[in-house]
């Protein structure tokens, strides 16, 4: 195992890679860690599992094509670039340690009210994704300050009235982030920036 050889096909950005389907660069271990297939031990010894339905993948490492995971079955997920746009949004979040939130604040000019917008860069201090709190299944949950804040990772589509209405009722602090330009990208670097 090692870096790929120069020239190989793993040299290229993966989010130039045009598929039908999204090709899976990141799987779980045992312990439902994220592990790169650039990390992964080659073939069946990875002993990884695909996020999106959890059944065993082989690391394809070869000079040809692109570095990636295939199903031992060989069947392919349908979900599985949208579920790995989840992960690595996750990721991104976690190994950042921040996340840069949106601030309104309303000014009083004379008779107007003015709204203006800016950014404020917040410290993450624990990532989880897929928790269920009290009937909403957010795509990431992040814990700032000790305060929950819901993340909805949109990148097939965005979340329903049903499930906006719920994070209301609930009164639950929740932001989206659109990587649906990015749905096919498994390059970190470009959704830590996204």
């Amino acid at each position: 195992i090692g870096a790929p050889k120069k020239g190989c096909a793993n040299n290229q950005n993966f989010s130039q890679i045009n598929t039908k389907m999204a090709i899976i660069t990141i799987a779980y271990d045992t312990q439902q860690n994220i592990v790169n297939v650039l990390e992964a031990r080659r073939g069946k010894k990875c002993n990884l599992f695909c996020p999106c339905c959890n059944e065993e993948v082989i690391a394809r490492q070869g000079n040809k094509k692109a570095w990636h995971f295939a199903h031992s079955s060989g069947t392919e997920c349908a979900h599985a670039g949208q579920t790995q746009a989840h992960l690595l949004a996750k990721q991104a979040i976690s190994e950042s340690g921040f996340i840069v939130l949106p601030i309104a604040e309303i000014i009083r000019e004379g008779l107007y009210l003015k709204v203006q917008f800016s950014f404020k860069k917040k410290i993450v201090e624990k990532v989880v994704l897929e928790k269920k709190i009290g009937g909403v299944v957010p795509d990431v949950v992040c814990y700032i300050q000790g305060q929950r804040l819901l993340v909805e990772i949109v990148v097939t589509h965005k979340s329903d009235n049903v499930k906006v209405a719920k994070i209301k009722e609930l009164n639950l602090d929740c932001i989206e982030i659109d990587l649906s330009n990015h749905r096919n990208t498994m390059d970190l670097d470009l959704i830590k920036s996204a």
